[in-house]
């Protein structure tokens, strides 16, 4: 559940980072507000954003440490991609 405490048809910034997504309210062109940081999976991103269903899209997977000898990035593991879905006031 996704609360921001006002509606999602206002313009917004969404970032993510890490294990969460900052959601912020524009309140002018040059002023951001932070409504919610949203407990996510670890290496969620943002798909996207529907204002009229008031819903975040955001693609995650599993992920495995990487094999030796390789850059230190991990692995996706085969088969674990999921759509996360987050709803305001749902």
């Amino acid at each position: 559940k996704a609360d921001t405490g006002s509606s999602w048809r206002r313009p917004r910034r969404i970032a993510g980072v890490l294990q969460s997504v900052t959601i912020a309210h524009q309140d002018s062109p040059e002023q951001y507000r932070v409504v919610q940081t949203l407990p996510t999976e670890r290496g969620a991103r943002t798909l996207a954003v529907d204002p009229v269903r008031h819903k975040l899209y955001l693609a995650s997977a599993k992920f495995a440490a990487p094999p030796a000898g390789s850059p230190p990035r991990p692995a996706l593991v085969p088969g674990s991609f999921k759509l996360l879905v987050y709803r305001h006031g749902a």
